[in-house]
């Protein structure tokens, strides 16, 4: 899983994509197989 999540941050972060989207689209991909997720806080407003 952690790799898949970093080769699909990498995969967005090189077609633009920024560092929320990024996030928002990992946790919508796995959320639904891990009811809890790690703590991890959020980025930085712009």
């Amino acid at each position: 899983m952690c790799i898949d999540v970093a080769r699909d941050a990498m995969q967005m972060h090189a077609s633009g994509a920024s560092v929320r989207d990024i996030r928002a689209a990992n946790e919508k991909k796995w959320s639904s197989g891990f009811p809890t997720h790690t703590p991890t806080p959020r980025p930085p407003a712009k």
